[in-house]
């Protein structure tokens, strides 16, 4: 059966993370060292393409500077039935930075979640 299509454009995190969920293992790439982060992780959206991830990170930094300005912004490649997703994350957060950037972002139109690394 084909995939189905995720949305990732909308502040509706039940559907946006529905297919990249953070139980998802992310896609081996030999070329990249894996990176541990520590605390918590806010993630804002899971694209096609990388290009958007990276596009959906610079806005929300642009947005929320103060909350995300000491956040180190990656991406996350996950595969899930053949089809590769792109994680937009931030990284660097205790439990109260990470819940109160997501709130700031959520009014601000993002998708957002947290995640305890």
């Amino acid at each position: 059966a084909p995939a189905p299509e995720v949305t990732v454009a909308s502040a509706d995190t039940e559907n946006t993370f529905a297919l990249a969920s953070s139980s998802s293992r992310p896609a081996a790439d030999p070329a990249r060292k894996p990176v541990t982060r520590s605390g918590w992780i806010i993630q804002i959206g899971a694209f096609g393409a990388e290009s958007e991830a990276r596009d959906r990170l610079s806005s929300a930094q642009a947005k929320a500077k103060s909350l995300l300005g000491h956040a180190d912004a990656f991406t996350e490649a996950v595969t899930r039935d053949n089809k590769t997703f792109y994680r937009a994350r931030f990284a660097g957060f205790e439990k109260d930075s990470a819940e109160a950037a997501c709130k700031y972002l959520k009014r601000n139109d993002f998708a957002c979640l947290t995640i305890k690394n």
